[in-house]
């Protein structure tokens, strides 16, 4: 994993997947972050098994197709899609498509 800070933004590079975290706020005791995902082709966010957050999140998908998985089903997410998935809620993420996948995300407190 390469970890990169700049003044504005923290990019993680995890080889097939890309993640920048560009806003972090705290305001009236609520946390929101945003930032932006780029997955390859191929590319599962976690590789294995699943992830939760302590907030809420909502994606809206830039460039490509993606597929997020839940305990409820698939959801088959392509250009201008926008997804919602709730705290503490189990999710995976993965580009099954043949280009890069970016989406904007927002983690809502």
């Amino acid at each position: 994993m390469h970890f990169t800070r700049n003044k504005d933004f923290i990019s993680e590079d995890f080889g097939s997947y890309i993640i920048v975290t560009a806003v972090e706020n705290s305001s009236n005791g609520k946390v929101i972050k945003m930032g932006k995902a780029t997955l390859k082709p191929g590319s599962r966010i976690p590789a294995e098994g699943a992830t939760f957050h302590e907030n809420d999140e909502f994606s809206f998908v830039v460039k490509g197709k993606v597929a997020i998985g839940t305990e409820n089903g698939l959801s088959n997410l392509d250009t201008g899609d926008i997804s919602f998935v709730p705290k503490a809620e189990k999710h995976w993420s993965i580009n099954e498509g043949d280009t890069d996948c970016e989406l904007v995300w927002v983690l809502v407190e």
